[in-house]
């Protein structure tokens, strides 16, 4: 504190757990392989986009990003038409302690997000799908089909 502006470089206390966390993570990406990676996380997405793509039904579920193309492989964002995204979110949560994303910005009540990146495996994805699914039925929301089943068919693969 004594170097005066210095000490602001850090803002108080370096965060090492995250310099430590950091190195780990990089290990995780070099030991599976760059490119593995890349098409593990276009794995998940199709999978996730699949499970949208069942779901949907008019006036219920249905893609933000209308455009194929254009949709990442990283998150999906879902808009909810005539479901009601707090509650379903509030379900998951407290019946299964999944934490489905919000969504953001002026979409923030009529969606939420599902993430397909990082430290994930089939079982995590597929477990948050169908989770997000029972959640679904509990409020007796109209689905096209089985996102699960969709899912399940792009990560068999």
């Amino acid at each position: 504190m004594a170097e005066g502006a210095h000490y602001y470089r850090y803002c108080g206390t370096a965060p090492v757990q995250h310099i430590h966390a950091m190195r780990e993570a990089l290990d995780m990406i070099f030991d599976e392989g760059l490119e593995a990676v890349w098409a593990r996380h276009q794995v998940f997405a199709d999978a996730t986009r699949a499970a949208v793509e069942a779901w949907s039904v008019e006036g219920g579920l249905e893609f933000n990003i209308i455009d194929p193309r254009h949709r990442s492989n990283a998150i999906t964002t879902i808009l909810t038409g005539r479901i009601d995204g707090d509650r379903l979110r509030a379900i998951c949560e407290e019946q299964a302690g999944l934490v489905l994303g919000v969504g953001l910005g002026e979409l923030a009540e009529r969606t939420f997000r599902i993430g397909h990146m990082g430290h994930l495996n089939p079982p995590m994805l597929l477990g948050t799908l169908g989770t997000a699914e029972a959640g679904l039925h509990a409020m007796g929301a109209r689905l096209g089909g089985s996102g699960v089943g969709a899912a399940a068919r792009v990560v068999a693969m």
